[in-house]
Protein backbone atom coordinates (compact mmCIF):
# COMPACT_ATOMS: atom_id res chain seq x y z
CA UNK A 1 0.00 0.00 0.00
CA UNK A 2 1.41 3.36 -0.99
CA UNK A 3 2.27 5.80 1.75
CA UNK A 4 0.60 9.21 1.84
CA UNK A 5 3.79 10.89 0.53
CA UNK A 6 4.14 8.44 -2.36
CA UNK A 7 0.53 9.04 -3.31
CA UNK A 8 1.14 12.81 -3.39
CA UNK A 9 4.18 12.27 -5.61
CA UNK A 10 2.20 10.09 -8.01
CA UNK A 11 -0.63 12.59 -8.21
CA UNK A 12 1.81 15.38 -9.02
CA UNK A 13 3.41 13.29 -11.79
CA UNK A 14 -0.05 12.73 -13.30
CA UNK A 15 -0.71 16.48 -13.29
CA UNK A 16 2.67 17.17 -14.91
CA UNK A 17 1.94 14.61 -17.64
CA UNK A 18 -1.47 16.16 -18.27
CA UNK A 19 0.10 19.62 -18.62
CA UNK A 20 2.84 18.16 -20.85
CA UNK A 21 0.28 16.53 -23.15
CA UNK A 22 -1.64 19.81 -23.48
CA UNK A 23 1.53 21.79 -24.20
CA UNK A 24 2.85 19.05 -26.50
CA UNK A 25 -0.37 19.05 -28.55
CA UNK A 26 -0.19 22.83 -29.02
CA UNK A 27 3.52 22.62 -29.85
CA UNK A 28 3.07 19.74 -32.33
CA UNK A 29 0.39 21.72 -34.18
CA UNK A 30 3.12 24.03 -35.52
CA UNK A 31 4.91 21.19 -37.33
CA UNK A 32 1.68 19.54 -38.49
CA UNK A 33 0.50 22.85 -39.95
CA UNK A 34 3.80 23.31 -41.77
CA UNK A 35 3.70 19.85 -43.31
CA UNK A 36 0.04 20.15 -44.31
CA UNK A 37 0.92 23.41 -46.02
CA UNK A 38 3.78 21.72 -47.87
CA UNK A 39 1.44 18.89 -48.86
CA UNK A 40 -0.99 21.40 -50.35
CA UNK A 41 1.86 22.88 -52.38
CA UNK A 42 2.82 19.46 -53.71
CA UNK A 43 -0.73 18.35 -54.52
CA UNK A 44 -1.86 21.54 -56.29
CA UNK A 45 0.43 22.91 -58.97
CA UNK A 46 -1.66 26.07 -59.52
CA UNK A 47 -1.80 26.79 -55.81
CA UNK A 48 1.91 26.02 -55.52
CA UNK A 49 2.80 28.52 -58.25
CA UNK A 50 0.65 31.17 -56.61
CA UNK A 51 2.20 30.64 -53.17
CA UNK A 52 5.71 30.50 -54.63
CA UNK A 53 5.21 33.84 -56.36
CA UNK A 54 3.78 35.39 -53.20
CA UNK A 55 6.41 33.95 -50.86
CA UNK A 56 9.23 35.02 -53.19
CA UNK A 57 8.39 38.65 -52.46
CA UNK A 58 10.00 39.67 -49.16
CA UNK A 59 7.07 41.88 -48.10
CA UNK A 60 4.46 39.18 -48.75
CA UNK A 61 6.75 36.68 -47.05
CA UNK A 62 6.69 38.89 -43.94
CA UNK A 63 2.88 38.93 -44.06
CA UNK A 64 2.86 35.13 -44.28
CA UNK A 65 5.16 34.99 -41.25
CA UNK A 66 2.77 37.21 -39.28
CA UNK A 67 -0.25 35.08 -40.17
CA UNK A 68 1.70 31.90 -39.39
CA UNK A 69 2.68 33.24 -35.95
CA UNK A 70 -0.91 34.09 -35.07
CA UNK A 71 -2.28 30.75 -36.28
CA UNK A 72 0.23 28.45 -34.56
CA UNK A 73 0.76 30.31 -31.27
CA UNK A 74 -2.62 31.73 -30.31
CA UNK A 75 -5.52 29.24 -30.86
CA UNK A 76 -3.56 26.03 -29.99
CA UNK A 77 -2.20 27.45 -26.74
CA UNK A 78 -5.55 28.93 -25.73
CA UNK A 79 -6.96 25.43 -26.22
CA UNK A 80 -4.06 23.92 -24.25
CA UNK A 81 -4.79 26.23 -21.31
CA UNK A 82 -8.47 25.27 -21.37
CA UNK A 83 -7.86 21.52 -21.71
CA UNK A 84 -5.41 21.61 -18.81
CA UNK A 85 -8.17 22.88 -16.54
CA UNK A 86 -6.19 26.01 -15.66
CA UNK A 87 -7.64 28.35 -18.27
CA UNK A 88 -6.72 32.02 -17.94
CA UNK A 89 -5.40 31.41 -14.41
CA UNK A 90 -2.06 30.29 -15.87
CA UNK A 91 -1.48 33.64 -17.59
CA UNK A 92 0.60 36.29 -15.88
CA UNK A 93 -0.46 39.52 -17.56
CA UNK A 94 -0.33 41.79 -14.54
CA UNK A 95 1.76 44.96 -14.48
CA UNK A 96 5.43 44.25 -13.58
CA UNK A 97 6.46 44.57 -9.95
CA UNK A 98 7.30 48.12 -9.00
CA UNK A 99 10.93 49.00 -9.68
CA UNK A 100 11.69 45.65 -11.35
CA UNK A 101 11.03 46.35 -15.02
CA UNK A 102 14.17 48.25 -16.04
CA UNK A 103 16.71 46.11 -14.10
CA UNK A 104 15.13 42.91 -15.45
CA UNK A 105 14.99 44.34 -18.96
CA UNK A 106 18.72 45.05 -18.75
CA UNK A 107 19.44 41.59 -17.32
CA UNK A 108 17.39 39.93 -20.05
CA UNK A 109 19.27 41.90 -22.68
CA UNK A 110 22.57 40.61 -21.28
CA UNK A 111 21.28 37.02 -21.12
CA UNK A 112 20.40 37.22 -24.81
CA UNK A 113 24.03 38.00 -25.54
CA UNK A 114 25.14 35.06 -23.40
CA UNK A 115 22.83 32.97 -25.60
CA UNK A 116 24.67 34.23 -28.67
CA UNK A 117 28.00 33.22 -27.12
CA UNK A 118 26.58 29.79 -26.21
CA UNK A 119 25.39 29.34 -29.80
CA UNK A 120 28.86 30.06 -31.18
CA UNK A 121 30.37 27.59 -28.71
CA UNK A 122 27.83 24.94 -29.72
CA UNK A 123 28.48 25.52 -33.43
CA UNK A 124 32.24 25.18 -32.92
CA UNK A 125 31.70 21.98 -30.95
CA UNK A 126 29.57 20.25 -33.58
CA UNK A 127 31.91 21.39 -36.36
CA UNK A 128 34.55 19.21 -34.74
CA UNK A 129 32.42 16.09 -35.32
CA UNK A 130 31.64 17.10 -38.91
CA UNK A 131 28.18 18.65 -38.44
CA UNK A 132 27.51 22.08 -39.88
CA UNK A 133 24.42 23.65 -38.29
CA UNK A 134 22.15 25.33 -40.84
CA UNK A 135 18.98 27.42 -40.81
CA UNK A 136 16.81 29.10 -43.42
CA UNK A 137 17.98 32.43 -44.80
CA UNK A 138 16.07 35.62 -44.02
CA UNK A 139 15.86 38.62 -46.32
CA UNK A 140 13.96 41.88 -45.92
CA UNK A 141 12.95 44.63 -48.31
CA UNK A 142 14.64 48.00 -48.02
CA UNK A 143 12.75 51.27 -47.85
CA UNK A 144 10.37 52.48 -45.16
CA UNK A 145 7.61 49.92 -45.81
CA UNK A 146 10.08 47.05 -46.03
CA UNK A 147 11.75 48.03 -42.76
CA UNK A 148 8.37 48.39 -41.01
CA UNK A 149 7.26 44.95 -42.21
CA UNK A 150 10.57 43.46 -41.06
CA UNK A 151 10.14 44.97 -37.59
CA UNK A 152 6.52 43.83 -37.29
CA UNK A 153 7.14 40.28 -38.55
CA UNK A 154 10.44 39.68 -36.73
CA UNK A 155 10.29 41.80 -33.56
CA UNK A 156 6.70 42.77 -32.73
CA UNK A 157 4.69 39.64 -33.56
CA UNK A 158 7.11 37.00 -32.21
CA UNK A 159 7.49 38.95 -28.95
CA UNK A 160 3.72 39.05 -28.49
CA UNK A 161 2.59 35.62 -29.68
CA UNK A 162 5.60 33.50 -28.69
CA UNK A 163 5.65 34.99 -25.20
CA UNK A 164 1.91 34.36 -24.88
CA UNK A 165 2.52 30.71 -25.81
CA UNK A 166 5.80 30.04 -23.99
CA UNK A 167 6.04 32.30 -20.93
CA UNK A 168 2.27 32.81 -20.73
CA UNK A 169 0.67 29.40 -21.24
CA UNK A 170 3.48 26.80 -21.18
CA UNK A 171 5.44 28.27 -18.28
CA UNK A 172 2.25 29.37 -16.55
CA UNK A 173 0.85 25.83 -16.59
CA UNK A 174 4.05 24.47 -15.05
CA UNK A 175 4.75 27.03 -12.32
CA UNK A 176 2.61 25.18 -9.77
CA UNK A 177 5.29 22.47 -9.92
CA UNK A 178 8.10 24.93 -9.15
CA UNK A 179 9.45 28.00 -10.93
CA UNK A 180 12.82 26.46 -11.75
CA UNK A 181 11.18 23.47 -13.41
CA UNK A 182 8.72 25.68 -15.29
CA UNK A 183 11.46 27.99 -16.58
CA UNK A 184 13.71 25.14 -17.70
CA UNK A 185 11.04 22.97 -19.35
CA UNK A 186 9.47 25.87 -21.27
CA UNK A 187 12.95 27.04 -22.36
CA UNK A 188 13.68 23.61 -23.82
CA UNK A 189 10.44 23.75 -25.82
CA UNK A 190 11.22 27.32 -26.89
CA UNK A 191 14.63 26.24 -28.17
CA UNK A 192 13.39 23.14 -29.97
CA UNK A 193 10.43 24.86 -31.63
CA UNK A 194 12.85 26.84 -33.84
CA UNK A 195 13.51 23.57 -35.64
CA UNK A 196 17.18 24.00 -36.52
CA UNK A 197 20.59 23.57 -34.89
CA UNK A 198 21.55 27.23 -35.29
CA UNK A 199 18.72 28.86 -33.38
CA UNK A 200 17.92 26.06 -30.91
CA UNK A 201 20.83 26.58 -28.44
CA UNK A 202 20.44 30.35 -28.64
CA UNK A 203 16.68 30.20 -28.08
CA UNK A 204 17.13 27.79 -25.17
CA UNK A 205 19.45 30.15 -23.29
CA UNK A 206 17.27 33.14 -24.19
CA UNK A 207 14.24 31.13 -23.06
CA UNK A 208 15.85 30.64 -19.65
CA UNK A 209 16.39 34.39 -19.42
CA UNK A 210 12.90 35.26 -20.61
CA UNK A 211 11.35 32.81 -18.18
CA UNK A 212 13.44 34.17 -15.33
CA UNK A 213 12.58 37.84 -15.93
CA UNK A 214 8.89 36.97 -16.35
CA UNK A 215 8.87 35.20 -12.98
CA UNK A 216 10.92 37.83 -11.16
CA UNK A 217 9.00 40.73 -12.69
CA UNK A 218 5.69 39.08 -11.88
CA UNK A 219 4.57 39.70 -15.46
CA UNK A 220 5.02 38.23 -18.92
CA UNK A 221 5.31 41.81 -20.24
CA UNK A 222 8.93 41.94 -19.07
CA UNK A 223 9.71 38.94 -21.27
CA UNK A 224 7.79 40.52 -24.17
CA UNK A 225 9.95 43.66 -23.90
CA UNK A 226 13.23 41.70 -23.81
CA UNK A 227 12.13 39.49 -26.71
CA UNK A 228 11.14 42.52 -28.77
CA UNK A 229 14.44 44.33 -28.18
CA UNK A 230 16.53 41.25 -28.95
CA UNK A 231 14.74 40.63 -32.26
CA UNK A 232 14.79 44.33 -33.11
CA UNK A 233 18.57 44.29 -32.77
CA UNK A 234 18.77 41.32 -35.16
CA UNK A 235 16.74 43.28 -37.73
CA UNK A 236 19.05 46.25 -37.23
CA UNK A 237 22.14 44.10 -37.79
CA UNK A 238 20.61 42.72 -41.00
CA UNK A 239 20.22 46.19 -42.51
CA UNK A 240 23.61 47.21 -41.17
CA UNK A 241 25.21 44.23 -42.91
CA UNK A 242 23.97 45.56 -46.25
CA UNK A 243 26.10 48.68 -45.84
CA UNK A 244 29.24 47.45 -44.08
CA UNK A 245 32.07 45.14 -45.09
CA UNK A 246 32.72 41.98 -43.06
CA UNK A 247 35.58 43.44 -41.01
CA UNK A 248 33.54 46.47 -39.97
CA UNK A 249 30.54 44.26 -39.19
CA UNK A 250 32.66 42.12 -36.85
CA UNK A 251 34.01 45.20 -35.10
CA UNK A 252 30.52 46.66 -34.65
CA UNK A 253 29.20 43.34 -33.35
CA UNK A 254 32.08 42.98 -30.88
CA UNK A 255 31.29 46.44 -29.49
CA UNK A 256 27.62 45.59 -29.27
CA UNK A 257 28.34 42.28 -27.49
CA UNK A 258 30.45 44.04 -24.87
CA UNK A 259 27.75 46.69 -24.44
CA UNK A 260 24.99 44.07 -24.04
CA UNK A 261 26.95 42.17 -21.39
CA UNK A 262 27.69 45.42 -19.56
CA UNK A 263 23.98 46.32 -19.63
CA UNK A 264 23.19 42.91 -18.14
CA UNK A 265 25.61 43.50 -15.26
CA UNK A 266 24.13 46.97 -14.75
CA UNK A 267 20.66 45.43 -14.51
CA UNK A 268 21.83 43.09 -11.77
CA UNK A 269 23.43 46.03 -9.92
CA UNK A 270 20.22 48.06 -10.15
CA UNK A 271 17.98 45.29 -8.81
CA UNK A 272 17.22 46.17 -5.21
CA UNK A 273 16.59 42.84 -3.46
CA UNK A 274 19.43 40.64 -4.70
CA UNK A 275 18.70 37.93 -2.14
CA UNK A 276 15.17 37.55 -3.49
CA UNK A 277 16.42 37.71 -7.07
CA UNK A 278 18.33 34.45 -6.74
CA UNK A 279 15.46 32.54 -5.09
CA UNK A 280 12.88 30.57 -7.07
CA UNK A 281 9.61 29.33 -5.63
CA UNK A 282 9.40 25.53 -5.36
CA UNK A 283 5.62 25.62 -4.74
CA UNK A 284 5.89 22.80 -2.19
CA UNK A 285 6.60 20.36 -5.02
CA UNK A 286 6.57 16.65 -4.19
CA UNK A 287 9.06 15.29 -6.72
CA UNK A 288 12.68 15.98 -7.62
CA UNK A 289 13.59 18.27 -10.51
CA UNK A 290 14.87 15.32 -12.56
CA UNK A 291 11.75 13.24 -11.98
CA UNK A 292 9.52 16.11 -13.03
CA UNK A 293 11.50 16.65 -16.23
CA UNK A 294 11.34 12.94 -17.00
CA UNK A 295 7.56 12.95 -16.51
CA UNK A 296 7.18 16.05 -18.68
CA UNK A 297 9.25 14.91 -21.65
CA UNK A 298 7.97 11.31 -21.65
CA UNK A 299 4.27 12.23 -21.74
CA UNK A 300 2.86 10.54 -24.90
CA UNK A 301 1.85 13.64 -26.88
CA UNK A 302 5.03 15.45 -25.87
CA UNK A 303 7.06 12.51 -27.21
CA UNK A 304 5.23 12.83 -30.54
CA UNK A 305 6.01 16.56 -30.58
CA UNK A 306 9.70 15.84 -29.92
CA UNK A 307 9.79 13.30 -32.75
CA UNK A 308 8.27 15.90 -35.09
CA UNK A 309 10.97 18.34 -33.95
CA UNK A 310 13.71 15.83 -34.75
CA UNK A 311 12.24 15.24 -38.22
CA UNK A 312 12.12 19.00 -38.82
CA UNK A 313 15.76 19.44 -37.77
CA UNK A 314 16.83 16.54 -40.02
CA UNK A 315 14.87 18.07 -42.91
CA UNK A 316 16.58 21.44 -42.45
CA UNK A 317 20.01 19.83 -42.14
CA UNK A 318 19.35 17.60 -45.17
CA UNK A 319 18.33 20.59 -47.27
CA UNK A 320 21.61 22.39 -46.66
Amino acid sequence: MLSFQQNLERQEIKKIRKAANCIGAAYAFMFVWLWLFELMLISSSGFARFIYNVASDDVYSSIIDIVFSIVVFIPPYILAAKLSGEGARCLNYRAPKKGSFLPLLFMGFGICQIGEIATNMFANSVYIVGIEPVMGTVTYKTGFFGVMMAIISTAVMPALVEEFAMRGVAQGLLRRFGDGFAIFASAVIFGLMHGNLVQAPFAFVVGLGLGFVAVKGGSVFVAVAVHFLNNLVSVGFYYLSLRLDTTTQNAVYACYAAFALLIGVLGFALYKDKGELLRLDTSDTKNSFTRKLLAFFTAPIMVIALILTLLQILQVQGGA
